[in-house]
């Protein structure tokens, strides 16, 4: 009988700090500092999103990420799901906080981390809001980074928290990001529609996408991302813009294949490539 392999996903012993920091920073790659970094930007990834932003395999990063919590660099947590189960989700912890906190040239005590950061992040009834978040982007990451013919790249990618800053509070985009291709470099918001705001909400936040696009420094190009098929449609009627291009398209069709033509801009006859929607 073959032994049994534990999953390296699984938590067997407490974590012990059996180095001192000098000696687990001296022993860490740049991609874990980027990972840092991510968890900072968008507050928690799960595994498979981080596998899609920084490894060549999913073993790969299973393996890394729970040395890194081992390590004390990142906590973790794994939402209840019926039935099956959620991936696990990382936060930073101490010394990740730490981390991010140097690289970013910030008083650690402005991080949000704190001891219960896990359970408030678990509680929160903007998870799921907050992961499909996470999902779009990194999977439109791993999209870029396979072979493809789009010579695609995303060269940056905003939270919630920078986007606002950026858009100077005006509007509260769910990201902001950029892609680099052989059209250049193009900038977008993203709107990921939960189905929940009705047609005049839709209209007011429209008024100050328009307000904000003004700023020169600021995207052209809106995508809103529905839950289905049926909300876009229905949806569409109220995304009204004198200054922005507005595009629309379904969670599903992004995460099924992002780089393909499943962008319908607003009054247009068929579908199109992220890359095509230039402003």
């Amino acid at each position: 009988m073959g032994r049994a392999v534990k999953d390296p996903t699984q938590s067997v012993l407490p974590r012990q700090y059996r180095l001192d920091s000098v000696s687990i920073l001296s022993n860490l790659i740049q991609r874990d500092f980027d990972v840092c970094l991510d968890i900072y930007e968008h507050r928690f990834l799960t595994s498979t999103q981080i596998f899609q932003l920084h490894f060549p395999s999913y073993s790969r990063a299973r393996v890394r990420l729970h040395e890194l919590y081992l390590l004390g660099i990142l906590n973790r947590f794994r939402p209840p799901k019926r039935p099956g189960s959620w991936p696990w989700h990382y936060v930073l912890d101490k010394l990740g906080a730490d981390i991010a906190s140097d690289m970013r040239n910030i008083d650690a005590h402005k991080l949000y981390f704190r001891k219960n950061r896990q359970i408030n992040l678990l509680n929160s009834p903007r998870l799921s809001h907050m992961r499909d978040i996470n999902e779009f982007f990194c999977r439109l990451v791993y999209a870029s980074r396979q072979e493809n013919d789009y010579d695609l790249a995303v060269t940056s990618w905003l939270g919630e928290a920078s986007s606002a800053a950026l858009c100077q509070g005006i509007v509260r985009p769910d990201g902001v990001a950029s892609i680099q291709g052989p059209w250049g470099k193009l900038d977008f918001y993203l709107e990921l529609d939960r189905g929940t705001e009705d047609s005049s909400r839709l209209q007011d936040k429209m008024i100050d996408y328009d307000e904000a696009a003004i700023s020169s420094h600021l995207p052209k190009l809106l995508l809103f991302c529905f839950p289905n098929s049926r909300r876009e449609r229905n949806a569409s009627r109220a995304l009204r813009s004198a200054r922005l291009t507005v595009a629309t398209s379904t969670l599903e069709s992004h995460l099924d294949r992002p780089l393909d033509p499943i962008w319908l801009p607003l009054n247009g006859e068929k579908r199109l490539c992220l890359g095509d929607l230039q402003p």
